[in-house]
Parts: C-alpha cells; sequence; structure tokens
C-alpha cells in the first residue's frame, strides 16, 4: 500500500472504515426506453473521497490547498486524480496544530 498524498503532503492515515471512504460520483441522465430498456445519455464518473486525520504538523499546509485550486491526489493505490476540496471540518484536539482532527472531502475534478 502506498503512501497517499494531497499535492506535496504525505497524509499518514492508513485507511480503514473509520477514516476512508472512495465512493463513485455518476452524472449524466438515464431513462427507460418502450421496450423498457435502460439508455445512458452522457454519463460521467467521478470520485469523491471522504478522510479523517490527525495533520501532524502540516496544518498551515493543508490549510493552503483550501482556496478552491486544484491539486493531485495520490490514492492509497498510487493512482492519481485532479481534485479540489469541497469540504473540510474544523480541526479539533489540542494542539491543534500537531494532534488535531480534521475531516474533509475531495472530488474528482
Amino acid at each position: 500500500m502506498a503512501d497517499m498524498k494531497l499535492g506535496s503532503i504525505t497524509l499518514n492515515i492508513p485507511p480503514t472504515a473509520d477514516n476512508y471512504s472512495k465512493t463513485p460520483l455518476l452524472f449524466g441522465s438515464f431513462s427507460r426506453t418502450i421496450d423498457g430498456s435502460l439508455v445512458a445519455t452522457n454519463v460521467v464518473k467521478k470520485w469523491r473521497w471522504n478522510l479523517g486525520f490527525y495533520v501532524d504538523n502540516q496544518l498551515d499546509n493543508l490549510v493552503a490547498l483550501m482556496d478552491g485550486s486544484t491539486f493531485v491526489l495520490t490514492d492509497v493505490d498510487s493512482a492519481t486524480y485532479n481534485v479540489k476540496i469541497t469540504f473540510c471540518d474544523s480541526v479539533s484536539g489540542y494542539p491543534k496544530a500537531t494532534r488535531g482532527f480534521i475531516q474533509m472531502v475531495l472530488e474528482e475534478v
């Protein structure tokens, strides 16, 4: 299993059911024909990640990614995706800069 990276930031989050999920997002339209067949039109599949992890002295670097810009996510299987942060929960825990827990959602662009 490879390291997960947000841009150049290597995260220390071995994926578990509690802190990592990757789900497909389907966009387009699906309709039924007269004979009942399902027709897919302009369907695109993108990915969404839900992550939870401790910031481990990387809070400032992570905050820099929260400006709506696109960056490269290297997933645990070494595949890379262009993503944006679409949600970030507040950092909780003390001291926040080193032990704070953060939850974020990334979506493929």
